[in-house]
């Protein structure tokens, strides 16, 4: 699809009706085949999920499933994955902007919103993007020991989350729909996250904040380090960003799948 014909269509309502017909109970002789299906295209691990298919009343449900417990164990490590996906190599963040790797530079201020001044803790350090794709299991969880401090919604445009926007959209990541998560760990390191909605994306959920505003709302939400915090109504991206004070990551080559719980970082010297 070309771009010219992508910036006239109508996304933001697409994703919504999309959303809507995903919310409803479609009856299990119309369901159950669709799920089976979808499972099948996509190759999605059923053996993981906490109840059978014929379970799940919606096409949304089945997306937001829950895993088996057990299912995802939790490193022992100051920084873990927050969610299933594909990650990509780490990326700078250089003064007041987050450069990625095709060099194209995001402000802070323009990517975080009201939470830009969370952005002079972060210079100097790194941010790494983590892609989910429909097979993914969609839930999101805290990659450490932390208490979120604040939050926001950014409204936007819901262009697509992958290679195709990657490569098209210089600024996809400040157009796009997001909600900014800042959080102190109890390391004593910040951290930023933020959850892009994409094309597709009916909504997304955080369990201990409310609704977040565009104004930036205050909170006090502890949570361990593996935590379930929330959910994508589908696939997205999530955009963890780090200090040069959070421990040093753990190398993984040119990008490679991760889970939910997994080692992004090992404890510095001395421990931390």
């Amino acid at each position: 699809m070309s771009l010219f014909l992508l910036r006239r269509l109508p996304l933001a309502v697409v994703s919504r009706l999309v959303g809507w017909v995903a919310r409803r109970r479609l009856g299990p002789r119309l369901l159950q085949p669709l799920l089976r299906a979808y499972a099948r295209h996509y190759r999605v691990n059923l053996g993981e999920a906490e109840t059978a298919l014929t379970a799940y009343p919606t096409v949304e449900a089945f997306f937001t499933r829950r895993l088996r417990p057990g299912s995802r164990p939790v490193a022992t490590t100051p920084l873990v994955s927050p969610c299933d996906g594909w990650l990509a190599p780490a990326e700078r963040i250089t003064g007041d902007r987050a450069i990625t790797a095709k060099g194209y530079p995001y402000r802070l201020a323009d990517l975080l919103g009201p939470l830009a001044p969370w952005g002079s803790r972060l210079a100097g350090g790194q941010w790494l993007t983590l892609y989910l794709s429909p097979r993914d299991y969609h839930r999101f969880h805290a990659p450490a020991a932390m208490v979120v401090v604040e939050s926001c919604h950014l409204p936007g445009r819901r262009w697509p989350v992958n290679g195709w926007g990657i490569d098209h959209l210089p600024d996809l990541f400040v157009e796009n729909e997001r909600v900014v998560v800042a959080a102190e760990t109890t390391a004593g390191w910040p951290l930023v996250m933020v959850f892009v909605a994409a094309l597709n994306v009916g909504r997304i959920e955080l369990h201990g904040v409310g609704p977040a505003t565009g104004q930036g709302s205050r909170h006090h939400w502890a949570l361990t380090a593996g935590e379930e915090m929330g959910y994508f109504g589908l696939g997205s991206t999530i955009l963890l960003l780090l200090p040069p004070s959070a421990p040093p990551l753990l190398a993984r080559g040119g990008g490679a799948p991760i889970r939910v719980g997994e080692a992004l970082a090992n404890a510095p010297p001395g421990g931390r």
